[in-house]
């Protein structure tokens, strides 16, 4: 998946009341509407970013409705959805203590922490970097898996884009229907799942266009270039990179649109 996907050219049940230190810019009032949702980002961020760090008592309820301005029912929810990613420990009488989130292991915090990334350079970079560089894996197993079929459909999914007067407008169209015909040729789910699962976000969340150059002509081209490779089993994904290293500091410089 480029930088044109790579351009080519050639809560809890506290009994402990007590203040406990946290953040100090922890908690801001919030609509009552969905207010769990964003005390239950708030906090996660927080965790995730290491201001409250693993170990440490979370801030009790009576503590956290006043930051936030919600009542302690809505406080419990939010902590109680914490615990279901494994973000913190709630034991009845105790503080709730937070939890180590490199030991979690619940697949859902994956995208919340990138649900939660901030909309600077350096989220956008870290969330580009991982798409980009993950490519290289599909374009391997799916060269050594694709059959003839399915590399001449690939093809004809390159041309069409080529052959369109408004390709500039529907880039993200493209990339979608060629890393989905790649993903697919894998013969893995894991690989399409997540293939599937980026481009929904891509969708769904505007920050992650305008961390992504526009499909070009000359990204079209480069995988007319990655395909035959794969026709010949001569090593896309290796072609793919030295592509990418041309171009890797791009990565490094991800410009973020308001």
């Amino acid at each position: 998946m480029s930088n044109s996907m790579v351009e080519f050219r050639g809560g809890s049940d506290n009994s402990n009341d007590e203040p406990v230190s946290g953040p100090a810019n922890l908690g801001s009032p919030v609509e009552r509407t969905h207010a769990s949702d964003q005390v239950f980002k708030e906090l996660a961020a927080a965790i995730l970013n290491r201001e409250l760090a693993s170990g440490s008592a979370l801030p009790p309820e009576r503590e956290l409705s006043e930051r936030f301005g919600v009542s302690r029912i809505v406080v419990r929810e939010a902590v109680h959805r914490l615990k279901e990613y494994e973000l913190v420990r709630v034991r009845q009488g105790s503080p709730t203590i937070v939890l180590d989130p490199e030991r979690s292991t619940d697949i859902r915090l994956l995208g919340l922490e990138i649900e939660l990334l901030e909309h600077s350079p350096e989220g956008m970079r870290i969330i580009v970097e991982r798409q980009v560089y993950a490519a290289a894996a599909l374009l391997d197993l799916a060269e050594q898996r694709m059959t003839s079929e399915e590399l001449d459909a690939l093809e004809r999914i390159i041309d069409a884009h080529l052959a369109m007067p408004n390709r500039e407008t529907q880039w993200v169209q493209f990339e979608r229907a060629y890393w989905t015909a790649i993903a697919m040729g894998t013969k893995n789910r894991v690989y399409l799942r997540e293939t599937l699962w980026f481009f929904n976000l891509l969708e769904r969340d505007p920050r992650f266009l305008t961390a992504l150059d526009r499909g070009t002509v000359e990204s079209a081209v480069g995988y007319k270039a990655l395909l035959v490779a794969q026709r010949e089993r001569k090593g896309s994904a290796a072609l793919y990179l030295r592509a990418l290293r041309t171009f890797a500091s791009g990565l490094t410089s991800v410009r973020v649109v308001g």
